[in-house]
């Protein structure tokens, strides 16, 4: 009798043991959209940032992350939906005693298409392009400025350009298991999750 019960007891350790294995290897996934509004939290935990160019330097500030409808933002050679993000910029000169100088606050928009890249973890912006740039109004220097800074984008910047995955609060629970990044017409920014 006893060795039938520990018979018995074996295999149904046995079993649990093989149930709790299967689903130690078990996996969903599921999506998670993320609204213009959170996009626009998460861009500005990376931000202010000063991009230095040649001989001078852009301050970046306050993104705003633009969702625009699918017709709007594509054209006849666009296949994508393109993420928008507006920027506060001011241009920053270096003086003669190699101090910077602001001259007064501009606007930026710069657009992308969304993709990720699961190897490296980063956000893909792919045919990334300034879309609009108003630099302060009065700058005396402003064609020179602009000139540096569109030299500066044709030669540093890449196709796609690269951004780490921003450290925000919203996106640690998951962000191991991120498998995709895309922009979608109707959701906007639509993250793939994979929970193993």
């Amino acid at each position: 009798m006893k060795s039938l019960t520990s018979t018995i007891m074996g295999y149904v350790l046995i079993a649990l043991l093989a149930s709790a294995s299967q689903t130690s290897f078990a996996a969903f996934g599921t999506t998670v959209p993320i609204s213009a509004e959170l996009a626009t939290n998460i861009a500005n935990s990376v931000f202010p940032q000063t991009v230095p160019l040649s001989e001078n330097s852009l301050y970046v500030s306050n993104p705003v992350v633009l969702y625009t409808s699918p017709d709007a933002n594509r054209t006849s050679d666009q296949t994508s939906p393109r993420l928008r993000l507006q920027l506060n910029i001011q241009a920053l000169r270096r003086q003669a005693d190699n101090t910077l100088k602001a001259n007064a606050p501009g606007q930026a928009e710069v657009s992308g298409e969304l993709g990720f890249d699961p190897i490296t973890r980063q956000i893909l912006l792919i045919n990334p392009s300034i879309d609009s740039l108003q630099l302060g109004r009065g700058d005396p220097d402003g064609e020179a400025f602009r000139e540096e800074l569109d030299r500066q984008w044709a030669e540093q910047v890449t196709n796609p350009m690269r951004i780490e995955l921003p450290p925000h609060p919203y996106l640690i629970p998951f962000r191991q298991g991120i498998k995709d990044i895309r922009l979608d017409a109707q959701q906007g920014i639509v993250v793939e999750v994979l929970f193993e």
